[in-house]
């Protein structure tokens, strides 16, 4: 959530044809982006809650800026309650006025009582100082890199959090943009955005199943998909 904006993306785009996400090539990608982070929340309240709604379902949100927003947005009409962060005070009074969020201070979100942590701003926040403070079921959100390393997902496994993979979860946007042409019909882009979320349930069962960390189970998959092309010589940067 952190990342470029649409004015920054069409700046780069006014030096160079190899940019998407600007004005011309799908606009801003956030909303897609927040929808299928929606629907990863979804997945993992099916199982940690065994209920297909989000009504009465508490997200703390750390970062409520581009994607952060949108998120929260879905949430509200959802009927979930929401507890946000952001250094940015405008955009907490934005949350607080418009979507009702209670508001806590940037290092107090992790400790927050709630059913699903989403992570919306940086990267890294998964930690050995963090990880012993939340109070959640399931982190869930749009942030890149999320874990500080790969032993991280085996403490919060630890502890009976899920963890949905944040390339993942956060693909929506980059669907959005890599798909977008302006013939095509806008529900074909957002049926894929709305599988997310059962590409991410597959990933939460498999993992239990195998008792592997899901972002283990992630890769593993990620590798299944691109071995065809490997075999046929193609090549293949990860």
């Amino acid at each position: 959530d952190s990342g470029s904006t649409l004015e920054d993306m069409s700046i780069i785009g006014s030096k160079t044809p190899y940019v998407v996400g600007t004005k011309e090539s799908g606009g801003d990608p956030s909303p897609m982006t927040a929808l299928g982070v929606l629907e990863g929340i979804r997945s993992c309240v099916k199982l940690t809650h065994a209920q297909d709604t989000l009504k009465g379902i508490h997200v703390a949100i750390q970062g409520v800026g581009h994607v952060g927003f949108n998120l929260a947005n879905f949430l509200h009409q959802e009927g979930a309650r929401l507890t946000v962060s952001d250094v940015n005070p405008d955009q907490l009074d934005r949350a607080s006025h418009e979507l009702g969020a209670a508001i806590v201070k940037p290092n107090a979100i992790y400790a927050v009582d709630c059913d699903v942590f989403a992570p919306c701003g940086l990267g890294g926040i998964i930690n050995g100082t963090t990880i012993p403070q939340l109070r959640c079921k399931a982190i869930a959100g749009s942030a890149n890199n999320q874990l500080l390393n790969e032993s991280h997902a085996r403490a919060l496994e630890e502890r009976g959090i899920i963890y949905a993979p944040d390339y993942v979860i956060n693909a929506g946007g980059l669907i959005h943009v890599s798909l977008y042409r302006p013939d095509l019909p806008n529900h074909i882009i957002e049926n894929k955005v709305l599988a997310i979320g059962e590409t991410v349930s597959d990933i939460l069962t498999r993992a239990q199943d195998e008792n592997l960390p899901s972002n283990a189970v992630a890769d593993i998959i990620a590798e299944e998909r691109l071995q065809p092309c490997k075999q046929k010589g193609m090549e293949v940067a990860i």
